[in-house]
């Protein structure tokens, strides 16, 4: 009977392993999406402009409001669109 060495052993099995995981995985081809990255800013409304109109333009420029004070009319906003910026610098309803 022929004794089986603990490397031979691992070389023998180790291309199963990766072979499986790869597998598992999806193959070699599937790519993973990185989570996006989330940017805080911080946005003044337009003088003039109803609190609805420039909630309405912090939406539509891809942002979510996560505090507001309405009585200074600013808001702390968030959003995974990396064009915001430029995208809310368009909203008549908000000045900066």
């Amino acid at each position: 009977m022929r004794r089986t060495t603990w490397r031979a052993a691992l070389a023998a099995a180790l291309p199963v392993v990766v072979l499986g995981t790869t597998l598992a995985a999806g193959g070699p081809t599937r790519a993973v999406a990185a989570a996006p990255s989330v940017e805080r800013f911080v946005v003044l409304y337009a003088d003039g402009a109803s609190l609805k109109a420039s909630r309405a333009a912090i939406a539509a420029a891809g942002g979510r409001i996560l505090k507001e004070n309405a009585a200074v009319r600013v808001a702390v906003v968030s959003t995974t669109r990396t064009s915001f910026r430029v995208a809310a610098g368009r909203q008549r309803a908000l000045a900066g």
